[in-house]
């Protein structure tokens, strides 16, 4: 089975640095004010598999899992599913 949705970072773009450790920023979106001078980031999938940064709380009784990426980010972009899908929207 292949994923619905494959999310990566684009050249030029990462997750924040609060984010990489544990944090969450105030914005989903913020400009970068230090150099990059290395570090865990990739835009390789075949060396970063698996992994979905996401800053905000989830208020979910149950364990998320990767069929509900695609909702979830579906849902954050006010976007609706074209079809059924197997996951969920994590809120």
């Amino acid at each position: 089975m292949i994923p619905d949705l494959f999310i990566t970072n684009n050249d030029g773009y990462r997750v924040s640095w609060q984010t990489s450790l544990g944090g969450i920023p105030k914005n989903l979106i913020e400009t970068n004010k230090h150099v990059w001078s290395g570090d865990h980031c990739s835009v390789d999938p075949d060396i970063v598999k698996g992994i979905f940064f996401y800053n905000r709380r989830l208020s979910t009784t149950r364990d998320p899992y990767i069929a509900d990426v695609y909702p979830t980010v579906l849902g954050l972009l006010g976007v609706r599913a074209p079809y059924e899908l197997d996951g969920v929207e994590l809120k």
